[in-house]
């Protein structure tokens, strides 16, 4: 190397790192993670500025090309005019000894940790210089990202604030993002993905979709089938291991993960796999937010039905079903175009990272067009019929009989699927956002849903077409008091019947686990008048809750299974 060209390169070395750090940073709105390494988002500019020792730059004989690498290698020279699809770089202002440089990175590049090189060719020969390390993420402020969100106020929200609340009956879920390793420990759950140590070069070249990029964290938030962040516990006890409700924030289950080589943290439930997922998204710069439905299905055969089936007693029968009502359920939105379907599905997408059922052989769940589930195209990738079921499923009651026959004995098309809940911008008031994923029950637009899903709504006949029941249950409840339940019953003959009827009241954990029964009332022979009712209201204190059983490690509720009566 000549001396001429060694005097070139001098004072390239150090220049991106230590002099320009601090206003790129903030440029990008990353200045939060910290002022000690470059942190960029895709699509917006960068300036750097390299000093020449010796001499001047000379445009007709000094050629600079600059060297980024991730995964892939990009090599782009110093140019006029910089170009919107591609690497590129330009003179912003060339003062003889100083050279000011704009680099820009395009709005798909892939994301992560990158290194810089510089390379100058000069009089036939060349020499390269390390020019530091960066992090490149995606943009949500930029038009030409598939993140893009126009709202400044929702971004502060969705992007840049790192902390937050998830609804799980009255507990809240802290979330971070800006303290130690944070960030690399985000770049790090993509690296140790399924995907990337199957096919580390086809996974390289996914990470500029945030399609691919939410689907492979989704998988990773839990460790069913890789080497995923949280072990998944649902129990009253939690052995070698944090229960779930004892968590007040990502940063220290992600640090746990990390320090630990990648070893499943113990334990989580689905608002810790929401709150964790969302941290996630944000620090890698997708807009999210976590979300919380209430009375939420799981549909296990895809048939758009929970289906449960009691015996003559109104016993549920053991194994005869495996679908359930979640009193709660959490998972995260992403916001995102959806280059993968037609443009009317972008917007908001639903990730559930809890393990509920595989997708395409992994458990992982999304991203769902929340417009998808509203319009009923459930056909649509990914998981939306899975999604559909959890905020629309019909709640179907099966009585198998003494013959051993299924006899289908009641419909309830309007239980799941309420209070759809998220935090509101800038404030900790609950949005409710239910009408965004579902039409008004009994509209013309519901009917259409269930139109373009191709569902047809169960209607059945009454076990006694003359006979009526309903059971009424309190919204709210208090643990340790009495449970009032209201029953009415009324007949449309024209001649007196007799009913008996009996109600059992169970405690269950939030994912719909039947833990003990609290609670049992017969009525047997009870005369019911023509055209009369309703006509039975009961206060029971057989469904007396003691106080002192309640775990702090659950979630409670009184389930009532009279679905069906024997006349």
């Amino acid at each position: 190397m000549s001396q001429s060209l060694k005097q070139l390169i001098l004072h390239i070395l150090h220049l991106l790192i230590h002099k320009f750090l601090g206003q790129n940073n903030v440029q990008h709105k990353t200045n939060k993670f910290g002022k000690e390494r470059l942190i960029i988002r895709r699509g917006k500019e960068i300036s750097i500025t390299l000093y020449f020792d010796g001499r001047n730059y000379d445009k007709e004989t000094d050629k600079i090309t600059f060297i980024v690498k991730t995964g892939p290698m990009i090599e782009f020279e110093l140019a006029d005019q910089l170009r919107k699809n591609e690497w590129s770089a330009s003179v912003h202002k060339n003062s003889g000894s100083e050279l000011s440089v704009i680099i820009l990175p395009p709005a798909n590049s892939i994301i992560g940790h990158y290194s810089l090189k510089c390379k100058i060719s000069s009089d036939g020969k060349s020499a390269t210089a390390e020019m530091g390390k960066f992090v490149l993420l995606f943009n949500p402020w930029c038009k030409d990202d598939d993140v893009f969100m126009d709202n400044k106020l929702d971004l502060k929200e969705y992007v840049q604030s790192d902390q937050g609340l998830l609804y799980q009956g009255v507990k809240m879920f802290i979330k971070t993002l800006y303290d130690k390793d944070i960030l690399d420990i985000c770049l790090a759950i993509l690296d140790q993905s399924n995907n990337f140590l199957a096919n580390p070069a086809k996974d390289y070249s996914k990470r500029n979709k945030p399609v691919y990029v939410s689907r492979v964290v989704t998988a990773m938030m839990n460790s069913e089938d890789d080497k995923g962040i949280l072990l998944g516990r649902w129990s009253s006890t939690y052995p070698d291991g944090v229960n779930p409700l004892t968590w007040n924030g990502s940063t220290s289950i992600l640090q746990q993960w990390y320090k630990n080589g990648f070893q499943a943290v113990r334990y989580g439930q689905c608002w810790v796999f929401s709150a964790v997922a969302c941290t996630v998204f944000r620090c890698l710069g997708i807009p999210s937010r976590p979300i919380t439905n209430f009375n939420s299905a799981h549909d296990t055969n895809a048939n758009l039905e929970i289906d449960c089936i009691v015996d003559m007693k109104g016993k549920k029968i053991p194994g005869a079903s495996r679908d359930t009502i979640w009193n709660f359920h959490c998972w995260t939105e992403c916001w995102m175009k959806r280059c993968d379907l037609k443009p009317e599905f972008d917007g908001w997408q639903v990730l559930d990272a809890t393990p509920q059922e595989k997708s395409e052989g992994i458990y992982c769940c999304g991203p769902t067009s929340i417009k998808a589930i509203k319009n009923g195209h459930i056909n649509e990738k990914y998981d939306t019929k899975f999604v559909f079921s959890e905020v629309n499923a019909d709640h179907v009651s099966w009585c198998l009989d003494e013959a051993k026959k299924l006899r289908k004995i009641s419909v309830n098309t309007s239980i799941i699927g309420k209070f759809i809940s998220t935090k509101g911008v800038k404030n900790d008031e609950r949005v409710d956002i239910t009408i965004f994923y579902k039409c008004p029950e009994g509209s013309a637009e519901e009917r259409q849903t269930y139109n373009n899903a191709n569902i047809e709504r169960i209607n059945i006949e009454p076990v006694d077409k003359e006979i009526y029941l309903k059971v009424i249950t309190p919204i709210k409840h208090m643990n340790g008091s009495d449970l009032d339940i209201e029953i009415y019953l009324s007949n449309k003959a024209t001649k007196e019947k007799y009913c008996d009827i009996m109600i059992t009241a169970h405690t269950i954990l939030y994912n719909g686990e039947i833990l003990k029964k609290c609670g049992k009332k017969n009525e047997s022979n009870l005369p019911i008048g023509p055209k009369k009712g309703p006509l039975f209201n009961d206060s029971s204190k057989d469904c007396h809750l003691q106080k002192a059983s309640v775990s702090p490690a659950m979630h409670w509720s009184i389930n009532s299974d009279c679905d069906y009566i024997c006349l």
